[in-house]
């Protein structure tokens, strides 16, 4: 529904006459629209089904932009701290979306847990640690490398012993009824633990809670990626075959390629793919494939189609996890994409597999 909803965004902005007050809510829809790819990214991760974009990332860096937006949800009466001890040295592998999302719940429920409480206080800290033999005893599994720390303390009501061994269990919340989902903590539990680290919950009834989250620190170098042409250059007349069962998005993702200058074929499954394919073949240029569709899904039917052409470029679309079909897809001409599309980085792949 998103990918649908973006493409018929992408082409009324570009019917709708550029005035700087319709322009700012074409920006606000558009940013509600990412907002609710990311929380859908974000359940799928949980049920460790979503897209994880792991890469090389300054968590310092990352820590002073995610509280600017954590900072919104916490009232002014609450004295908040950040301390990044030696700023650069905090190089992780992890993704961004789900590590905003582990910050904003725990502060969130720092937040939560000093209602009441006179000189309320949150604190957040990152630091190098290095893993000793009582936390490599605590925490099986874990590695004796240097790891980056991120530690969220309050003052706030505390968590009774009874209770602090159910905390990172699905719907179990200690909040009053109406007040949490009891999804949380167990989200920030799976986030953490597709990015192999740690955490450890403190708490004392009365005097607060500390929460500490373990990232291996890495040895990798950060590059950064020169800046994306604003005018991607547009297609000359090439045929793309276009396959997706979902008709709505099918249809707006064709609309935006004809806009580029791409003549489109349309197929709502892998078996018409393949009869229009066997027809066309000679004048088709490019794929661009659902990777889940009945009737073959992306991978398989480019498998088929590459039987008649072998050498012909494949685009793919997907909502899932594109790591698996990256690796299948290794040496080929192809590209993954990740639902909803950006459409201007979409035309940039394209021309770049057409080139």
């Amino acid at each position: 529904m998103l990918a649908g909803i973006s493409g018929n965004l992408f082409l009324l902005r570009k019917m709708t006459p550029d005035d700087e007050k319709t322009s700012r809510k074409f920006d606000d829809i558009e940013s509600l629209n990412r907002r609710a790819a990311d929380m859908i990214a974000q359940l799928m991760a949980f049920a460790r089904k979503g897209v994880v974009q792991m890469k090389a990332m300054d968590l310092g860096q990352f820590a002073h932009e995610a509280v600017k937006l954590a900072r919104v949800g916490i009232p002014e009466n609450i004295t908040f701290t950040l301390k990044v001890d030696a700023p650069g040295s905090f190089i992780i592998k992890g993704d961004a979306t789900q590590l905003q999302q582990v910050l904003l719940n725990l502060l969130n429920n720092a937040r939560d847990a000093l209602k009441g409480i006179e000189q309320p206080r949150i604190d957040m800290r990152l630091s190098r640690y290095d893993p000793d033999s009582q936390f490599l005893e605590n925490h099986v599994g874990a590695h004796n490398h240097p790891h980056a720390c991120i530690s969220i303390s309050d003052n706030g009501t505390g968590i009774p012993a009874d209770t602090l061994k159910q905390v990172f269990d699905p719907f179990f919340t200690t909040k009053e009824v109406g007040k949490g989902t009891g999804l949380g903590l167990s989200m920030v539990y799976g986030m953490v633990q597709s990015h192999h680290g740690l955490i450890d919950v403190k708490s004392q009834p009365g005097y607060g809670t500390e929460i500490n989250l373990y990232f291996t620190l890495q040895h990798a170098t950060l590059h950064s990626s020169a800046a994306a042409p604003a005018q991607p250059e547009t297609g000359g007349g090439e045929t793309i075959l276009l396959a997706d069962d979902e008709e709505p998005v099918r249809h707006a993702v064709a609309e935006v390629l004809e806009s580029f200058g791409y003549r489109v074929l349309q197929a709502c499954d892998g078996l018409q793919a393949i009869e229009i394919f066997s027809r066309h073949y000679k004048e088709i240029d490019l794929l661009i494939l659902d990777v889940v569709m009945p009737h073959y899904g992306g991978p398989l039917l480019a498998g088929k189609l590459r039987e008649i052409v072998p050498n012909i470029p494949v685009l793919y679309a997907t909502g899932y996890d594109r790591t698996h079909l990256l690796e299948q897809e290794a040496g080929k001409k192809s590209h993954v994409l990740t639902k909803p599309l950006d459409f201007h980085a979409m035309n940039r792949v394209i021309r770049s597999l057409l080139n």
